[in-house]
């Protein structure tokens, strides 16, 4: 007897090669990655995920409930929360591993999972998870879902002015394939600068389909060589005042921020010509919105290059890196 199939909404946590996913999926299948890599490198991490569902992540619930198992055999918790503050109050806690004597892992990375609304709800959680700062071997990334065309909300959001006057970087994805990437991109960024990072979508990136390169490769990451880390140093640590907490914040984590992005490129030319006249700088869905328009007009590589037309991708909107 053959052994039975897996049912097709659970394959893609550990299907290598291209995986079709959604927005949602791809948010789930970047903790799995993490812990492989982890485990890779030695390390014996644990996950926690916690937010609180509505659209755009209005079946992320569901989703992990399907894959639960599987979580579980990787100790990887998912623990929905009462609210999005709630939830990001428990994500915190993740970070914590060191404050209350041994344990078993070295560290857990955690997930929070909420929609435009919900980033506003939270505020006052978010702010401290990130004033607190990341494990080293933690690390916190955001799951941000924006409604932007209010289709399931009673306002229209954008939650990058929330979320860059709480100190938390933003990363712009513009295709569920950089969900995927620029996710696992964020947990190193994490746990380099000690900080909450943001992966942010919208509506019709996060509950779209895709077809999703899982390779590796896509998201290595390196460590910069012009950056000297200060002193006061960037990670959790107790005990903490919140003088300290702000200081480190701006004399160490965004700086140490715009050294990784930086080292990185994550920021950089994808489109470029011969000998550049006009740049087109653009982010998130309005980067794949260009590209659309671009191949509507029917402009070429050549006429690209006659136009001297170039396109800037920023990836990480907030801080933004000078050069």
């Amino acid at each position: 007897m053959s052994a039975p199939k897996k049912r097709p909404e659970q394959t893609y946590v550990e299907q290598n090669g291209p995986v079709f996913m959604s927005g949602n999926q791809a948010y789930l299948r970047l903790t799995f990655e993490q812990h492989r890599r982890d485990q890779e490198a030695g390390l014996n991490t644990a996950g926690f995920i916690s937010g609180y569902r509505g659209s755009p992540f209005g079946h992320f619930d569901q989703d992990a409930k399907r894959v639960g198992k599987a979580l579980g055999e990787r100790n990887i918790k998912f623990n929905p929360g009462v609210n999005e503050a709630m939830a990001a109050t428990a994500v915190w806690g993740s970070q914590q591993i060191d404050f209350f004597g041994s344990s078993q892992f070295d560290g857990v990375f955690g997930l929070w999972y909420g929609k435009g609304p919900g980033v506003d709800q939270a505020a006052d959680a978010l702010h401290h998870g990130n004033l607190w700062g990341t494990h080293p071997k933690g690390g916190v990334v955001m799951a941000v879902g924006d409604d932007p065309m209010s289709r399931s909300s009673s306002i229209q959001q954008q939650s990058e002015y929330v979320l860059s006057g709480l100190c938390i970087p933003v990363m712009q994805c513009s295709s569920v394939q950089d969900i995927y990437d620029y996710g696992l991109v964020a947990y190193q960024l994490s746990r380099f600068a000690g900080v909450w990072v943001a992966v942010k979508s919208v509506s019709d990136i996060a509950e779209s389909w895709y077809m999703v390169d899982v390779d590796p490769a896509h998201t290595q990451t390196v460590l910069p060589t012009d950056f000297e880390m200060p002193e006061c140093g960037v990670h959790i640590r107790w005990p903490d005042q919140s003088v300290d907490q702000d200081h480190r914040m701006a004399v160490a984590r965004i700086p140490a921020v715009k050294a990784f992005v930086k080292a990185n490129n994550l920021n950089r030319v994808t489109k470029d010509s011969a000998k550049r006249r006009f740049g087109i700088v653009t982010a998130g869905k309005s980067y794949a919105d260009t590209l659309e328009a671009l191949n509507d007009l029917g402009i070429s590589q050549q006429q690209r290059d006659e136009l001297g037309l170039s396109l800037f991708k920023v990836v990480v909107t907030w801080p933004l890196e000078e050069s």
